[in-house]
């Protein structure tokens, strides 16, 4: 796995759970807090996959393979549409592969972001035979392989969001839809990039945590749900217990 934890120039290619409450404007806030300023980009277009950035004939997949190859990024982080790691996971590998391929070959090192189950009662569930539990299983399952395949970091922030979600419900990490990132979502989401982009927790979040709304005791469970996303997989426990008691 690549070593380097401190990135200066960091390109986002995802859709709207990338863009919404502006994603990579709270991670360079939170790394300027720490002293490490860092200079972000960013080529999305809500509900894309990344199959379309990775088109070359599409307007999206010309600016994003451009900007990839224009090099000059330290790390390109990579978000699939929300459902097809758990729905079409083969779509999601081949696309991965490819843009990993590209992001290495300019120099950069690829991150993934893994995001999370939907919120229940939203309609894509029931649509799908999932709950925001099997969801949140196929999609940390789908993206661990991806990083695997292809010597990627990933950054479990789905996992992340199940610990809140499940813990400490009063936290509201999704808008209306049940879909989307709250403010406090997005910032949930930053610190467990935060945490694997450069190798360890922020320590000066609190004034970025409060322009996002967010309490200073709020702040700490996200702050911890991020580092166990980091240290833990309930996913990968269970399946190991289950196999534990079938031997």
């Amino acid at each position: 796995m690549p070593e380097k934890t401190c990135p200066e120039r960091i390109l986002f290619i995802g859709n709207s759970y990338t863009y919404a409450n502006k994603l990579w404007d709270v991670i360079a806030a939170l790394a300027a807090a720490e002293g490490r300023p860092v200079a972000v980009a960013s080529v999305t277009e809500g509900g894309r996959t990344l199959k379309y950035f990775n088109d070359p004939a599409g307007e999206k997949g010309k600016e994003a393979r451009a900007a990839i190859a224009e090099g000059g990024f330290d790390t390109v982080v990579l978000q699939e549409q929300s459902l097809r790691p758990a729905i079409s996971p083969s779509l999601f590998f081949e696309a991965a592969s490819s843009l990993c391929a590209q992001i290495r070959a300019a120099g950069a090192e690829p991150v993934f972001y893994a995001t999370w189950g939907r919120r229940e009662g939203a309609p894509a569930l029931a649509r799908y035979h999932l709950t925001n539990a099997t969801m949140t299983e196929k999609l940390n399952a789908a993206y661990r392989k991806a990083g695997e395949e292809n010597g990627a970091r990933v950054a479990c922030a789905g996992l992340a969001f199940y610990e809140i979600y499940t813990g400490r419900p009063e936290i509201e990490l999704y808008q209306d839809d049940g879909s989307h990132p709250s403010p406090a979502g997005t910032l949930l989401a930053a610190l467990t990039l935060y945490r694997v982009l450069f190798g360890k927790a922020p320590q000066n979040g609190a004034a970025v945590a409060a322009e996002s709304g967010v309490s200073p005791a709020a702040y700490e469970r996200l702050l911890a749900a991020a580092e166990n996303a980091a240290a833990k997989d309930p996913f990968a426990e269970k399946t190991e217990r289950k196999k534990h008691d079938e031997n």
